[in-house]
């Protein structure tokens, strides 16, 4: 390589040398000094702030007596509750987060620079402190007081600027400890809105349980309540771990069926995702939802005690009772939601909240009925108009299911096997929607059950709503609609069996 060729390569080095060191200096704020050559040794953090420990070197639990806290959007101090930690001062009254307020007031008393930026002010429009984002003026234990004022973060975005004093030197601290002073005063408002009983942890028979549940709302035209079921409930129900009781008295849908039912009835819990406004007004409430909400839930938790032994009652006792509103939906989907035991607006995820908009056809089983057939007595049976009475005498003691049973109408002896097989048709005729207007005219199938004595007689009717949809009405005023092809097939198995031929059922 010639001489020339060499100088010019060792020129254009040093130039890229000398711009790199140029953009570095230009992206510096003043009185930020560039980074040195990685080293191993860490540089010490400079201490702003140390109340941690007292005059004889014991820890302080609780170092702060007040804190003011100012940002653009508000004004809130952060106080010393006698021994019981640390509150803020407006919310005295609602449940505090405790670990998270604690915190607060654990990282004002421990204060510690990663580098001084500036001796003094004379720059501070450069760090964003002409106008801090929060102002901090904070009273120890000591009975000392600090004003802290926090700036604009690096250009790096791996710290902020820091000033202690109105016009004292500036510093750069660690996000982590900035980001927990600029939180907003809701942060610190406790969000379970929902907690289950207490429970004895060393009673295995003992289990916290979701009692019942009213949901309401402006999104519902009537109420729809769910329990579980007891002993001297209706016998029918006795299938159904939970029972609806408003607006009609069924089983509920199993998890096979329908999700929501089990989804709703194990929610002994619920945690908002934050807090968001205290102390709401009456026009706040309007704003958000809150006075006609969309959606409500009366919840009754209990305990229950379930003994291993079989024929001991299960008991249900320290019951806890909550009420849940929900209003609008924000930009992200979450609603607005209150406790009525807490004088403040939460926002909530939809997922957390299943039953905010179930629907009584949702939560109600899909089949037409789950009677055990031992305590139907007579069964009359119409079909487009023709009436059949089937009396049906069972024979106590008999295990064998062709003989326990003898089916006969007009005289006339019929299969055992088959009518059991046509009473699973019965059944199986599904719900499948709800119906927007009562039926009217003659009913072309009809089902009425005839019990033995103490039971429950069951009526259920279909109407022809059209050439896909049948109305199903049910005695007590349920009405809901069935798939045609479901009371099609029902119908051509009453003929079946009413002419000898094997009844089947769908699968």
């Amino acid at each position: 390589m010639s001489k020339r060729v060499l100088s010019l390569v060792i020129v254009g080095v040093c130039c890229v040398a000398l711009v790199g060191a140029l953009i570095v200096l230009l992206t510096l704020k003043p009185g930020e000094e560039p980074s040195s050559a990685p080293s191993s040794e860490t540089e010490p953090a400079i201490n702003l702030i140390k109340k941690t420990y007292d005059a004889d070197n014991n820890v302080v639990v609780l170092p702060v007596k007040t804190a003011v806290f100012t940002t653009a959007a508000e004004t809130f101090t952060l106080v010393r509750k006698d021994d019981d930690g640390m509150v803020i001062e407006a919310y005295a009254d609602l449940p505090v987060d405790s670990y998270s307020v604690d915190s607060l007031g654990e990282y004002l008393a421990d204060i510690q620079a990663t580098k001084k930026v500036s001796d003094t002010s004379d720059n501070q429009a450069d760090f964003g402190l002409d106008t801090p984002e929060c102002v901090i003026d904070v009273v120890f234990y000591d009975d000392s007081e600090y004003h802290i004022e926090i700036g604009n973060k690096t250009p790096s975005a791996n710290g902020r600027y820091l000033r202690l004093g109105k016009d004292g030197p500036i510093y750069i601290v660690e996000n982590v400890m900035v980001d927990s002073f600029l939180q907003p005063s809701t942060r610190y408002i406790a969000t379970t809105l929902i907690s289950p009983p207490a429970v004895d942890s060393s009673n295995t028979e003992q289990s916290a349980v979701m009692y019942s549940i009213t949901m309401g709302g402006s999104s519902r035209e009537k109420p729809m309540s769910m329990r579980i079921y007891k002993d001297g409930d209706d016998a029918d129900m006795g299938n159904y771990p939970y029972i609806m009781t408003a607006p009609y008295l069924t089983g509920t849908a199993s998890l096979s069926e329908r999700a929501k039912t089990p989804m709703i009835t194990s929610q002994t819990s619920l945690v908002a995702l934050t807090a968001f406004l205290a102390h709401p007004s009456a026009a706040d409430l309007k704003e958000y939802g809150l006075d006609n909400p969309f959606s409500t839930a009366e919840i009754c938790l209990a305990v229950m005690t379930s003994p291993a032994e079989a024929d001991t009652v299960v008991t249900y006792d320290g019951y806890v009772y909550y009420t849940i509103k929900l209003g609008n939906k924000d930009e992200d989907g979450n609603y607005y939601a209150m406790s009525d035991k807490i004088d403040a607006i939460f926002l909530v995820s939809p997922d957390s909240v299943v039953w905010s908009d179930a629907e009584w056809d949702e939560l109600a089983p899909s089949l037409l009925f789950l009677i055990d057939i031992t305590t139907v007595s007579e069964t009359l049976l119409t079909v487009d108009g023709q009436t059949t009475r089937f009396e049906m005498a069972h024979i106590a003691g008999e295990t064998d299911n062709d003989i326990s049973m003898i089916v006969t109408a007009g005289g006339k002896t019929y299969s055992t096997q088959d009518f059991r097989q046509l009473y699973q048709v019965f059944m199986q005729a599904s719900r499948y929607g709800a119906v927007t207007a009562a039926p009217t005219g003659t009913p072309e199938v009809v089902i009425n059950l005839k019990r033995v004595a103490g039971q429950k007689e069951r009526n259920i009717e279909f109407y022809k709503q059209d050439a896909s949809l049948y109305v199903c009405v049910v005695e007590g005023g349920e009405m809901f609609t069935v798939r045609a092809s479901d009371v099609n097939f029902l119908k051509q198995q009453v003929r079946n069996y009413l002419d000898g031929v094997k009844v089947t059922t769908k699968i």
